[in-house]
């Protein structure tokens, strides 16, 4: 039996991040979970949500999660966090999603769980709060100048900071700095670099 239930909770939850302009619903785990990967995949750009659209001249309920990044813009569509609906609430939802002109980035919870790109994810997004001092983070991003360095590196430019480590994960929550987490074990080679430019 699946950890995760095939129907999204009832009771509301707000995922924010740097990449969020507004919070986006979330109230499920899977997807919860893909908004983490999202918010330090350096290829997506920004998160949205589009609440509602006009099908038929009617308004329709959407909330659909849009992932704006190198492959334009997508709606995020995990099968196992899809709701249960009725066929005509299926068939309305589909014509919603064909109004809003946007194709499907349709995954499996395999894709979200799949390691070690879920752990990495994880504990990096763990660090999104840990305060990050001014003078570290202009020394770290002056650094990181040059080119890529491992994390152990960006690390040793934190001075101030507490958790040196934590200073770097952290500005990565902020979208400030790129991290390779999708292929190996989050360690101190794992390799960082400045945010790309759009």
């Amino acid at each position: 039996m699946s950890a995760f239930p095939a129907q999204r909770r009832t009771d509301p939850f707000l995922f924010n991040g740097a990449k969020c302009a507004v919070p986006v619903p979330a109230g499920h785990a899977l997807v919860r979970a893909a908004l983490v990967q999202a918010s330090l995949d350096p290829t997506v750009r920004a998160i949205g949500v589009v609440s509602a659209v006009k099908v038929e001249g009617h308004g329709v309920a959407l909330n659909a999660i849009v992932l704006d990044g190198d492959r334009g813009r997508q709606v995020l569509d995990i099968i196992e966090a899809r709701l249960i609906r009725d066929v005509d609430g299926e068939g309305l939802f589909l014509l919603a999603i064909d109004a809003l002109g946007l194709p499907l980035l349709t995954l499996t919870a395999a894709d979200v769980l799949r390691e070690p790109w879920l752990s990495n994810a994880t504990a990096v997004w763990s660090c999104r709060f840990v305060r990050v001092p001014v003078s570290d983070r202009i020394t770290i991003l002056q650094s990181l100048a040059e080119g890529p360095l491992t994390i152990a590196e960006a690390a040793s430019a934190a001075r101030l900071s507490r958790d040196p480590v934590g200073s770097v994960l952290s500005l990565a929550c902020a979208d400030v700095i790129e991290i390779d987490i999708t292929d190996a074990p989050l360690g101190p080679e794992t390799s960082v670099r400045r945010r790309r430019a759009p």
